[in-house]
């Protein structure tokens, strides 16, 4: 399974990228010359070239895109992983918080405020509060068992 850019004028080929895992990815979130990918991991790929800059294997989902989240004017990724609600710095990957909940859906963001939807039963809908050090859960619609 590949990545691949493309010339927007004329379709051809620049680059193709292998990516890690089966089955489906993420849509691209292209930010500071990387675009940032869930594919089974999350992968930070050069724009130019498609060279890997960086892999999160500590990260494991398919369908829920990146984000991008500004604190304190600083730009961070958010992911929607199996598990978590994660925050990585966009040039290394670090991990710089992560909460419990996870799911499949693209996170929503305005401001300091975050909508997702978690797999987990007891979180379902939320509403997070984010700062630097993490996010609180403000609201939530929990799973109907």
């Amino acid at each position: 399974r590949h990545a691949y850019c493309v010339d927007a004028r004329t379709g051809d080929k620049v680059w193709a990228a292998e990516l890690p895992g089966k089955g489906t990815a993420s849509s691209f979130l292209v930010h500071g010359g990387k675009a940032f990918i869930m594919a089974g991991k999350l992968v930070a790929l050069d724009i130019k070239t498609g060279e890997e800059v960086w892999r999160a294997d500590k990260l494991s989902a398919s369908n829920s895109s990146p984000v991008i989240w500004y604190n304190s004017g600083k730009p961070r990724i958010i992911v929607n992983a199996r598990s978590h609600l994660v925050c990585l710095e966009p040039e290394t990957g670090k991990i710089i918080w992560q909460v419990d909940g996870g799911g499949e859906s693209t996170p929503v963001i305005s401001g300091d405020w975050l909508v997702a939807y978690s797999k987990n039963t007891k979180i379902g809908l939320a509403g997070y509060k984010l700062t630097g050090e993490g996010a609180e859960v403000v609201w939530n619609h929990a799973l109907v068992q």
